[in-house]
């Protein structure tokens, strides 16, 4: 199996790593021999953590920069005589929410949801829009306790990476039964502590308010426009706000991922090919970048 190599320097690679992988990719893994090719474009996921407005803002140019490469894949596949006979598979692991008519931010189901507070300003029975469930939550051998919450009393959440798995008591956050599993039933009528009113937990997660907490103030609209005459114009001013905000860091960014492509360069041209150490294997040509 020929794989390009995972780098995982995140800074630098939210402006090149495509790139580099795309050229270790045309030199060292589309051979004729191989069974398998793997080739892995980070890009599109890195800039997505970093932007507000997601694939409709900050992380489109890194959708267009990867249907560039992965065109110049297909174009070098011909060039050698191997698109015939080579299945491409386009995959990826997840997707990222928002970004149309919401914010895509960072959003931490422990902290804002599970321990956050139980809300209730009405005193009515009902938890507000936007509350929380007031829980102790076990997150592997972290935890995060409330002082008003008895220890034994919590909520366990598995995070996967782009998924999570959240395991609660029977039917009710005091219940201290982990062995009976949560039916849809208990889980749409669930008992916390602070609500006279049974819980729809489901819809509390469907129904989370990203924009309620923007984390880019500035930078982009708590609830960005929905109208299909004014879309255009707002996501181009976003988009501008977006880069603005990116320019500074990416100046100071701009020296250390050059060193590392020409670092992985001359690595690369060092990798042992069953030849002598001491020589150095032929230099393929450049890529050639097909739109």
């Amino acid at each position: 199996m020929n794989i390009s190599p995972l780098l995982r320097a995140y800074r630098a690679g939210r402006y090149y790593f495509d790139e580099i992988n795309a050229e270790y990719c045309a030199r060292y893994v589309l051979r004729p021999n191989a069974r398998v090719m793997i080739c892995w474009l980070p890009n599109v996921d890195i800039t997505s953590h970093f932007a507000p407005r997601g694939q409709f803002g900050g992380a489109r140019r890194a959708i267009q920069k990867m249907d560039r490469l992965v065109g110049s894949i297909f174009a070098m596949l011909e060039e050698r005589n191997m698109l015939d006979d080579t299945r491409v598979f386009l995959v990826s692991d997840h997707g990222h929410v928002g970004g149309d008519t919401s914010i895509n931010q960072q959003w931490n189901i422990a902290r804002d949801f599970l321990g956050a507070d139980a809300k209730d300003a009405d005193a009515d029975g009902t938890l507000d829009a936007g509350s929380g469930l007031g829980m102790n939550v076990a997150v592997f051998k972290d935890w995060l306790l409330r002082k008003d919450v008895d220890e034994r009393d919590f909520a366990f959440l598995y995070d996967g990476g782009g998924s999570a798995t959240m395991v609660f008591p029977f039917a009710r956050s005091d219940s201290r039964d982990y062995a009976t599993r949560n039916r849809l039933h208990e889980l749409t009528h669930y008992r916390v502590k602070g609500a006279d009113a049974p819980v729809d937990v489901v819809r509390m997660l469907l129904e989370t308010d990203l924009g309620a907490a923007n984390a880019f103030k500035g930078v982009v609209d708590d609830h960005p426009p929905t109208s299909s005459s004014s879309r255009s114009t707002r996501r181009a001013c976003s988009c501008s706000r977006e880069a603005a905000c990116r320019r500074s860091s990416r100046r100071k960014a701009r020296d250390r991922p050059r060193a590392i492509a020409t670092s992985l360069s001359a690595t690369a041209s060092r990798r042992p090919t069953g030849r002598s150490a001491t020589t150095r294997p032929p230099r393929a040509r450049p890529i050639r970048w097909a739109c």
